[in-house]
Formats: structure tokens, C-alpha cells, sequence
């Protein structure tokens, strides 16, 4: 994928969390707009039960796919 285009996708997928990265660097990397992050939130409840400071390094997100 070029540098900063979303990425198209048509089913959920996977993101492993690095080191220093949030939920809103996370949603501007995939989808080139990082106030998309309550997306992610809410694929995750489970893991982050509502909190988005619950992301933790190695965590594995659910991506949602693109509506």
C-alpha cells in the first residue's frame, strides 16, 4: 500500500499493537483518518471494555471491515 492511502478491506482483519501506538495512530494508519478510532473501540469491547487505555503492546485488535 502506498504511504498514507487507506486500506481496502471487505472483511474483518487482525492489528497487533506496537510499542507507542494509540487507538487513534491505529485508525489513521488504516483508514488515513484517526478520529475513526471509536471504530476499534468498539470491534474490541471485550478486550478493552470501553477504555481505550487498556491498550496494551501485543494486544491483537479486531479490524472492522469498511461500510
Amino acid at each position: 500500500d502506498p504511504v498514507g492511502s487507506p486500506r481496502e478491506r471487505t472483511s474483518a482483519e487482525v492489528h497487533v499493537v506496537a510499542a507507542g501506538e494509540t487507538l487513534t495512530s491505529i485508525a489513521r494508519a488504516l483508514w488515513n483518518d484517526g478520529s475513526k478510532w471509536r471504530r476499534l473501540l468498539e470491534a474490541n469491547e471485550g478486550l478493552l471494555q470501553g477504555d481505550p487505555d487498556r491498550l496494551r503492546v501485543g494486544d491483537r485488535l479486531i479490524v472492522p471491515a469498511v461500510r
